[in-house]
């Protein structure tokens, strides 16, 4: 393809075909140094409860803007892998604290060193660039994000 005019379309669709890649990326479940495979609700929800100590279920709703029975589901299914621990919170009783277990801990540290492995080279390829293309990139990214996130609320009104 010549790289003296590239139409708006071509840049769409490179776009396109980088959400899917990072999609099918996401959608793949691993076993991050442990004997049981775990999903990405489960790796992100391990990581939210490692980088918010002495969290409950209610404070990680909010935090993750889900549901509260979205986080009850997920932690139930963490702590059947013995990646998570509740315990009663001694300030109120009706709370739950939530913590990793070492099989825990063990996924949080594969799961940042998977981060670093794919993050790296994005990141390096993006100090190669000057700053007013990079500020290009940033501006139609997050002006994309916008547009997907007006196209979802209006697509769920028809």
């Amino acid at each position: 393809m010549d790289n003296s005019y590239i139409d708006s379309t071509d840049i769409i669709y490179v776009l396109i075909q980088l959400v899917d890649k990072v999609m099918n990326v996401d959608k793949v479940s691993m076993n991050y140094g442990l004997n049981v495979p775990l999903h990405n609700a489960e790796i992100h929800m391990i990581v939210a409860i490692k980088e918010n100590e002495g969290c409950h279920i209610s404070g990680l709703a909010k935090q993750l803007c889900i549901t509260k029975g979205a986080v009850s589901q997920i932690v139930s299914r963490l702590c059947k892998k013995g990646t998570v621990t509740k315990e009663q919170d001694p300030l109120n009783k009706s709370r739950l604290i939530l913590g990793l277990t070492e099989d825990g801990e063990r996924a949080y540290q594969y799961h940042e060193k998977y981060h670093a492995l794919y993050l790296d080279p994005l990141i390096e390829l993006l100090s190669t660039m000057d700053e007013q293309s990079k500020q290009i990139i940033y501006d139609f990214l997050k002006k994309t994000n916008h547009y997907f996130k007006t196209l979802k609320k209006e697509i769920t009104i028809l």
